[in-house]
């Protein structure tokens, strides 16, 4: 018989059923893929949804409700709020967040914000520029807000809106004093760029499918009718169990079933290439999970190293309301999360004040560690001793043990006598301070340098002194002022914060203003360069009695 008539009946005789059941496996397909891509999207937005909610119940943790309280009866700005914002907006970008807020209400029930995150750097009022809703400024309440206002628990830990705000997943966790509802914290994620990814995923896989799946089916149909049926029917068993919606996850355990092909047919490729394609969508979402959860704990844990270091140092001021005989302000911005500069100040008795500004080679983890260390000793040391040299040796020798990474600070450490004005200092290796004496201009004081501290434990210090008269000023800093640079990576220098002290009415505003307008100085010479050092001020103003 000849082979080419047979093969040519058999098209005439199949092409009915190609067609019919090239139509049917088309639409069941798409419809598979469908369901997988329903099942990703379902997966993928309860990972956003644990996400959203996670950052929120630990900010409602975390942020202080006093404060809260504080903002929410002043609605005022201030440096604080400036760095809890801040730090919000670090949190909000690093995240990848849509929104992120703190909001609370009034008497008659309508919400208002207290903080909002926008993009790092993007400042206030009338420098943002990228929408920051203002503090005290009235939002729309939907109903899950209503039920925290009322006190009522919330059913859902987050939940998926789709708005004029776009796509999204939220989650409000409350902010709790005594017992009650005070605040909330609102946590939104963008679902808009997940739904495209899907959709071009998607478009592209069925297109591509189903070109194979025509091609598929007639060569099946054609020359493998009688042993199709119990194949597909295996592998429709494993697409069941792969989109089951009894699974919390995807499943890839029962795609490992035996059947009987050889290695070239269509089928035995379509069942590889499924088995493939389940165990790389299941590597992916696992990926995903886990840089998702390595990021969050790497950034959590970093903001709670800010939070101490931050704490470590003195941050409220005035710092001595009660006496009249001195003014003092500081003021650190890390480079990073943490950083290796600090300051101190604390009375030794009634009459003298002592006080320290140190920076700690290098940055980061670190630094932060063994700032830590210097400070605490520097302290101890300075309540047991009235001499600064002693105080510098003694803390010298213990920085000196186990210091395998050959760290070193520069410090300048001082004793002011609020009685007569007698500074008693030592300099290891740490910038001079800038001073304005008797109504003259601020100028660097020639002072002599010593050795820094950590790198050599038989180091000796001295003792030197000098006489502040009354209505002096001290201004101590660390390198990051003078070395902070540009887009072109020219430096501020040592000459330019001079010239801008001078340019200060230093009797017209306190201190405080003076360390803003420096800092104002210097974030408008750096252009929005990132900054490279730490940067910290310590200015002490000795009034006398």
């Amino acid at each position: 018989m000849n082979i080419k008539k047979i093969f040519k009946i058999k098209m005439n005789s199949n092409l009915k059923s190609i067609i019919i059941l090239g139509s049917i496996f088309f639409i069941a397909s798409t419809l598979f893929y469908f369901l997988i891509i329903m099942h990703l999207k379902k997966t993928i937005t309860n990972e956003y949804g644990k996400r959203a909610y996670s950052v929120a119940d630990f900010l409602s943790k975390t942020l202080d409700v006093d404060k809260i309280l504080k903002y929410k009866e002043t609605l005022t700005i201030d440096d604080e709020y400036k760095e809890i914002v801040n730090k919000l907006d670090h949190l909000k970008s690093s995240l990848d967040l849509k929104y992120l807020y703190i909001n609370s209400w009034g008497d008659n029930g309508e919400t208002y914000c207290i903080y909002d995150a926008t993009v790092p750097g993007d400042g206030f009022g009338e420098n943002s520029t990228h929408g920051r809703v203002e503090i005290g400024r009235k939002s729309k309440s939907d109903v899950y807000i209503k039920k925290i206002v009322s006190n009522s628990e919330l059913n859902d830990a987050w939940h998926e809106e789709n708005n004029s705000y776009g796509h999204t997943i939220s989650s409000y966790v409350p902010i709790k004093k005594d017992g009650k509802n005070v605040a909330f914290v609102g946590i939104d994620y963008s679902l808009n760029s997940v739904n495209d990814r899907l959709l071009k995923i998607s478009l592209s896989v069925i297109i591509t499918t189903q070109i194979m799946i025509i091609l598929l089916f007639s060569l099946i149909i054609i020359f493998y009718k009688k042993s199709f049926s119990n194949p597909l029917k295996k592998i429709t068993n494993i697409v069941k169990n792969f989109v089951s919606p009894d699974h919390d996850k995807i499943n890839t355990q029962n795609t490992n079933i035996d059947i009987k092909l050889e290695h070239d047919t269509d089928i035995y490729i379509l069942l590889s290439s499924f088995k493939t394609m389940s165990k790389n969508i299941q590597k992916y979402v696992n990926y995903i999970k886990e840089i998702t959860a390595e990021k969050q704990q790497i950034e959590t844990e970093l903001n709670i190293a800010t939070q101490i270091q931050k704490s470590l140092i003195p941050h409220i001021f005035p710092a001595f309301p009660d006496m009249k005989e001195l003014d003092i302000y500081a003021s650190m911005k890390s480079a990073r999360k943490v950083g290796g500069d600090f300051y101190d100040f604390f009375l030794i008795n009634n009459n003298k004040l002592a006080f320290v500004i140190a920076d700690v080679s290098g940055k980061g983890i670190a630094a932060a560690l063994f700032m830590v260390i210097a400070k605490t000793l520097i302290k101890n040391e300075g309540m047991e001793h009235d001499d600064p040299a002693t105080v510098m040796e003694n803390v010298n020798k213990q920085l000196c043990v186990d210091n395998d990474l050959g760290m070193f600070i520069t410090a300048f450490y001082g004793i002011l006598d609020l009685k007569n004005g007698k500074l008693s200092y030592t300099n290891a290796g740490h910038m001079n301070p800038i001073a304005k004496f008797n109504q003259n201009n601020f100028e660097e004081l020639k002072l002599r340098k010593q050795f820094v501290m950590a790198g050599m434990p038989t180091l000796k210090f001295s003792t030197e002194s000098i006489q502040i008269p009354k209505g002096g000023i001290l201004f101590l800093y660390t390198d990051g002022i003078s070395e902070a640079q540009n887009d072109k990576s020219e430096c501020w220098g040592k000459e330019k914060l001079i010239e801008n002290l001078n340019l200060l009415d230093t009797d017209s505003i306190n201190l405080k203003q003076v360390s803003e307008l420096i800092m104002k100085k210097i974030k408008k010479f750096s252009n929005d360069t990132d900054q490279s050092d730490d940067i910290t001020m310590l200015i002490i103003k000795y009034i006398g009695l």
